[in-house]
């Protein structure tokens, strides 16, 4: 995916990508979004903090993920909530889940 930054545009982002290898779920889309993807979002989100821009991501709380943006302010958090769009099949879930931003 190719982004383009305008800081004059764009003065806060935020992002939410829980898809993490380690996360139950991940593909939002046909063509998921994988360990390479998040690395490019990590790079995006370097751009966006090269460029003056603030950003702030959330995403799924295990070591890849806390590796990869190292270098940002990190807050851990539990988030609980229910899934599947049928009713009957609905299930209650407890996730972990980080913030990453660059402020």
């Amino acid at each position: 995916m190719t982004y383009k930054l305008d800081p004059e545009a764009t003065a806060f982002s935020y992002t939410r990508e829980e898809l993490s290898a380690t996360s139950d779920f991940t593909s939002y889309t046909v063509e998921g979004f994988g360990s390479e993807d998040q690395v490019n979002l990590r790079d995006f989100c370097n751009d966006l903090n090269k460029s003056g821009i603030k950003f702030m991501l959330a995403n799924s709380n295990c070591e890849f993920i806390r590796d990869l943006y190292k270098d940002y302010s990190q807050y851990t958090f539990s988030l609980n909530r229910t899934l599947n769009s049928k009713k009957e099949l609905r299930k209650q879930t407890t996730d972990n889940e980080i913030l990453v931003c660059n402020f």
